[in-house]
């Protein structure tokens, strides 16, 4: 019978081994080697992939801004929630170290999750929808930013942020009850989704720039601290048991 997760008091408080901390560094490591690699993306190209430009029709707003801005306060309020969780853990609970330890997981995911949306930008070029073609028909003459819409950064941020709150409630009682961690987190992936379909509105992104980055985001925010925490012991399938023993901190219950 599953066990439910502990309270962040009572948890134990993974150590810091060298392999995760080589990890870290490789990860923040490929931002910099990317944008140095790949300091502008091709020329750019703009077919659809599936019901891109349907989705557009419906979903544009008639003030593109207004989108904008509500997707950057949306965005913000998820990545606000990570510094939330560990604050109640540290100041309700006294556990700074675990706090400082959810921290660290917060920033090893976003690290990954920054490699894969600066190399997917950086080397894709899909152009954004509000960008209009050169004179000749082609997109080369347009910013790197034009050329940077696959994969969403707002969405894959969003979602990196909505899968790290729920990893954490399920190794840990931060609300308090299973049911209040369970509605947090379906509270949070619903407010990833509205905030990432807002690039869409905003005519900023295309649906599967959005879908994408919310794909690299949760995967992310979800896998990271399983591979981390779980351990050799985990059920994990036995390719992610390799990595998850690798870097593992703790196979006990919480982190």
């Amino acid at each position: 019978v599953p066990q439910p997760p502990p309270a962040a008091a009572n948890a134990p408080a993974p150590s810091f081994s060298l392999q995760e901390a080589t990890l870290t560094a490789a990860a923040f490591g490929g931002i910099a080697l990317t944008s140095v690699l790949i300091p502008t993306p091709p020329d750019g190209w703009r077919e659809d992939l599936g019901p891109d430009t349907w989705v557009q029709d419906r979903l544009r707003f008639s003030k593109p801004r207004t989108a904008e801005l509500l997707s950057d306060i949306g965005q913000g309020a998820l990545l606000a929630s990570a510094l939330v969780d560990a604050s109640i853990v540290a100041l309700r609970d006294g556990r700074w170290d675990l706090a400082a330890r959810m921290a660290l997981i917060d920033v090893q995911a976003a690290a990954l999750t920054g490699v894969v949306v600066m190399l997917t930008k950086s080397s894709i070029g899909r152009v954004r929808p509000d960008a209009e073609p050169c004179a000749d028909g082609g997109y080369a003459c347009r910013s790197n930013n034009a050329r940077e819409s696959i994969v969403s950064g707002h969405a894959a941020a969003s979602f990196t942020a909505a899968g790290l709150a729920c990893s954490h409630r399920r190794r840990l009682s931060i609300s308090g009850s299973e049911t209040g961690d369970a509605l947090t987190c379906a509270g949070l992936i619903a407010a990833a989704l509205g905030s990432s379909l807002m690039r869409v509105s905003a005519n900023r992104h295309w649906l599967s720039d959005v879908v994408a980055g919310g794909l690299v985001g949760l995967s992310s925010g979800l896998l990271v601290p399983e591979l981390v925490y779980a351990g050799a012991n985990s059920d994990l399938q036995p390719s992610l048991r390799i990595l998850a023993t690798a870097v593992r901190y703790d196979a006990e219950p919480g982190y």
